[in-house]
């Protein structure tokens, strides 16, 4: 026959006073801390909890967080090794200058060309069928073509030192 909440209560205010009156340092008193607590709730909640099953849940928690916190550190240095890596690949202001400096050259060469091309134009304007117009008008179209570029490539290392 299964104790009342009574003899429950009476049972536990024996036991307790045994234990106290070992003293705080005996090997019993330490065994049963947090103990008492664990039974008074037992007995007020109709719980069947034991300190052995907290010790347990707790223990299998703590192996839970343990497992994220160690993917976690996993994740983070395949992170750190991604940006290490990325860090490689990016230029620095003074490679993105230098970069741009010789685009900016570029783009000047490009239209001294394209005026030299237009004047040789004007010159063979007179004879539109000829290879020497010809050839002009195309070089002409080639290098505003690469002022276009060389513009968008200045702006795009802009973009990226800014």
């Amino acid at each position: 026959m299964a104790a009342t909440k009574e003899q429950e209560r009476k049972a536990l205010e024996k036991i307790k006073k045994i234990v106290t009156d070992l003293g705080e340092d005996s090997y019993i008193s330490m065994a049963f801390e947090g103990c008492f607590e664990i039974v008074e709730g037992n007995i007020e909640n109709d719980f069947g909890c034991s300190m052995k099953q907290r010790a347990e849940s707790s223990a299998a928690e703590a192996a839970k967080y343990k497992e994220m916190y160690e993917s976690a550190v996993k994740d983070y240095e395949a992170e750190k090794r991604t940006v290490e890596e990325l860090e490689q690949k990016v230029l620095t202001l003074e490679e993105a200058g230098v970069i741009k400096a010789i685009l900016i050259d570029s783009k000047t060469e490009a239209i001294r060309r394209t005026e030299e091309s237009a004047r040789k134009i004007v010159e063979f304007a007179d004879n539109p069928d000829s290879a020497e117009f010809k050839q002009a008008v195309q070089d002409n179209r080639h290098n505003k073509q690469l002022v276009e570029e060389s513009e968008k490539l200045i702006q795009r290392i802009l973009d990226t030192m800014f």
